[in-house]
């Protein structure tokens, strides 16, 4: 696929030619650049089907053999034209071998502090590269979809404007994405499944906190400016050694974004107001990049950097502008109030956020593949918990767990209504086992606070309300998504007039230099 390419606009007028990252390529055209002219993404999906090879058993909308399918040209069809789903479609994807992933990472070429004399007669010093060897496991991520046959005959007949079996591909491909999309980011291998299986890979956020903490920051509460891009932007230069932006996105929320905008809007109200503008004046300039000293940092908008949709409980529309708290139907059930403790304790040794003094209320879901139970609310909430100096935190524990429940949703605000804007997502933990309790026998420490099984301590980490963005550079280099295969279409057994299938997606995310990649939490709104 030829490149592509996006006009960015600087602040002092210039305009630069970058090329767009959303270019997607399916894992044929992916195979074919690593492996060579004669690779083949069915071959794979061949495999596959002999292995689960089944005769006279009645399938999909053709109902025929059971047959594996390559649904890869649908995953880049979907992702072509949903423009939402940048992050994933962003990241340089590489065929993977195997299910484990490896890679060489040079870290020195010898060093750097040493003296290069020597005198006649003799011999310079030894200087000796240094290596690491890295891995990352593929996961296996997937959705369990379904039609009816009934629909399949109307569909058939011309019953229906729309294709079922094209549709439901469609709209479970969108599902799968969807999710995929914010696990990149927030995903976390500490979320077991309910056999309390490792099934999970780091996202970006947790494999920087994990390899490198320095790049991940925390305004507290403060808006973006153009000082911090600029001083993110040397940092990369500095400890990442990038001396080309060519591949650098910014990805953030497009709150966060539009924030910068306003920024220029005074400078342009005293440009304009000076002008003669006869024909009138359309204010406000789009923000689509900055050019830094260290080279142009193009942005994406993404609707997808909060680690829940918006930041906010699970709720569903009732009427116009009207909502109300929601539990998916299969998910487990909420935790009651009695099983839920909330107490105001001193921050343990080495954590230096705190809560400022006040009263808060908390809401708890219970969580698992199946979905997120609603919250308790209003009448029913959990009791409010009062901070003060010398109680700045505030621990929470589930005890008995909710049956199922593979992690915990955590959220806070100021009002005892869960839909309130105050109220916000702040964090997610999880039982050691499905159905598990989040409690610590004696007291929290900075060591064991927030970690699977133990208690989690709100310490004011995520402020409720507030944005995320990151830097990456988007080189095969710095990070990539690793796919044993193509998205695959793979059909069940029919046992009903309902034609099941599971959409699957065999991959991993893995950074390979964390130098390179900068993750700014907890940003603020400007007025």
């Amino acid at each position: 696929m030829s490149k592509l390419v996006k006009s960015v606009v600087t602040q002092d007028g210039q305009r630069h030619e970058v090329e767009d990252k959303n270019v997607v390529k399916s894992f044929e055209s992916l195979g074919r650049e690593s492996l060579g002219e004669s690779f083949q993404a069915d071959s794979y999906i061949d495999s596959l089907a002999k292995a689960v090879a089944t005769t006279s058993v009645g399938n999909f909308g053709s109902l025929n053999s059971l047959l594996l399918e390559n649904l890869d040209a649908t995953m880049t069809s979907v992702l072509f034209n949903k423009r939402h789903l940048k992050i994933y479609n962003s990241i340089p994807r590489v065929p993977s071998a195997q299910t484990l992933f490896q890679w060489n990472r040079q870290l020195a070429y010898g060093s750097g502090r040493g003296a290069l004399g020597f005198s006649e007669g003799g011999s310079p010093a030894i200087f000796t590269p240094s290596f690491q060897r890295s891995n990352a496991t593929v996961r296996f991520y997937g959705v369990r979809r379904g039609y009816t046959h009934q629909m399949v005959q109307v569909g058939n007949m011309g019953g229906s404007f729309l294709d079922p079996v094209a549709e439901e591909n469609r709209s479970g491909t969108l599902d799968l994405l969807q999710k995929l999309e914010a696990w990149i980011t927030f995903g976390d291998s500490n979320w077991l499944d309910v056999s309390g299986a490792n099934v999970h890979y780091d996202g970006i956020l947790k494999q920087l906190n994990t390899n490198y903490p320095n790049h991940v920051y925390d305004l507290q509460g403060s808006p973006l400016t153009y000082e911090n891009l600029e001083n993110y932007a040397e940092e990369l230069v500095t400890t990442g050694y990038l001396v080309d932006f060519s591949n650098l996105r910014l990805f953030a929320n497009p709150r966060v974004i539009s924030d910068l905008a306003k920024l220029n809007l005074q400078g342009q109200y005293f440009w304009m107001n000076s002008s003669n503008m006869p024909q009138g004046w359309r204010p406000g300039t789009p923000v689509n990049g900055y050019a830094s000293q260290h080279g142009v940092i193009p942005f994406e908008e993404s609707v997808f950097m909060d680690p829940v949709p918006f930041g906010r409980v699970n709720s569903i529309a009732t009427g116009a502008g009207q909502y109300s708290v929601y539990g998916d139907p299969l998910a487990p059930s909420t935790p009651p109030s009695s099983a839920v403790t909330l107490t105001a304790v001193a921050a343990p040794s080495g954590i230096t956020n705190n809560l400022p003094t006040g009263t808060y209320y908390y809401f708890v879901s219970a969580v698992n593949a199946n979905g997120e139970s609603a919250v308790l609310t209003g009448a029913n909430a959990l009791a409010a918990v009062t901070t003060s100096s010398g109680t700045p935190c505030v621990q929470i524990s589930v005890s008995p767990g909710s049956p199922g429940a593979t992690a915990y949703r955590i959220y806070r605000g100021t009002s005892s209504n869960a839909l309130d804007p105050s109220v916000g997502f702040i964090g997610i933990n999880y039982p050691t086992s499905a159905g598990g309790v989040i409690n610590t026998s004696g007291s929290l420490t900075s060591a064991n606070a927030n970690t699977p099984g133990n208690s989690w301590l709100d310490y004011n980490e995520t402020i409720p309300g507030t944005s995320n963005m990151m830097l990456l550079n988007l080189s095969a280099e710095d990070i990539v998504i690793a796919q044993l295969a193509p998205l695959i279409k793979f059909p069940l057994a029919l046992i009903s007039t309902t034609v099941e299938f599971f959409l699957l997606l065999y991959h991993v995310l893995a950074i390979k230099a964390p130098e390179r990649c900068i993750f700014v939490k907890n940003i603020g709104q400007r007025a």
